[in-house]
């Protein structure tokens, strides 16, 4: 990690360890997305990767690893300029879906209440009854 007047720059290794992104694919969508991404150079022409630039690079990984955009798609939607609506509905779209699987999981919870209760009343039961032929 090196230290500029603009802030902390890394290297390309520590930002494929920040971002999960292989330093191949790192390169890759400098080459494909260079309209976008554009990371500085040392003096001897290796790549410093700013905050900014590595949000950038999390951003792309987000619409092409998650949310399974082509890589055209990515382009236009980089290209135009973003609508706040849209980004409102997504993210309208994700709080549903959140509380949808919250509540899944909360039901889910429930079922394994249930389950684990019928499941000790049957043991109780057996171990009962394995004493009761002890005794007789």
């Amino acid at each position: 990690m090196t230290g500029s007047k603009t802030g902390v720059r890394w290297r390309i290794g520590e930002v494929a360890e920040r971002t999960g992104l292989p330093p191949t694919t790192i390169r890759f969508y400098e080459k494909t997305f260079g309209f976008y991404l554009r990371p500085e150079r040392s003096a001897g022409g290796h790549r410093r990767y700013s905050e900014e630039t590595v949000r950038r690079l999390l951003y792309l990984k987000y619409l092409l690893h998650t949310k399974g955009l082509s890589i055209h798609d990515v382009h236009q939607r980089l290209l135009k300029e973003e609508d706040p609506q849209a980004l409102r509905k997504e993210v309208d779209a994700l709080h549903r879906a959140f509380e949808a699987v919250t509540r899944e999981v909360h039901r889910l919870k429930q079922a394994m209440n249930q389950l684990t209760e019928r499941l000790t009343r049957l043991e109780d039961q057996l171990q009962n009854q394995g004493r009761k032929r002890l005794f007789r």
